[in-house]
């Protein structure tokens, strides 16, 4: 019926505008990371965008050239700086 069509239509609507609002805040943040790595080191912003590309600690290491422990100890020490500049971000909101 064309009350069942217009009900169907309009959660449709609302699933793309859903849609829509969850890859604006995918954008937001990724634009974010992006403009926190900018201001890492040369090797930790290349260590952290081999870590976004899915790399494993193996290959970072090798292209590093650099112990896989060193990998990881960097990498956590760049994410734990992340996450207390996202709290600061969030707290200036």
């Amino acid at each position: 019926t064309k009350g069942q069509l217009t009900r169907a239509q309009a959660a449709d609507g609302g699933r793309l505008r859903r849609e829509s609002e969850h890859a604006e805040i995918d954008d937001n943040r990724l634009a974010w990371i992006q403009r926190m790595l900018a201001e890492l080191s040369p090797p930790d912003r290349l260590l952290m965008e081999l870590v976004l590309e899915g790399k494993t600690l193996a290959v970072i290491s090798h292209v590093l050239d650099c112990a896989e422990g060193t990998v990881s100890r960097r990498r956590k020490r760049i994410e734990a700086w992340l996450r207390r500049q996202a709290l600061c971000a969030d707290d200036d909101r």
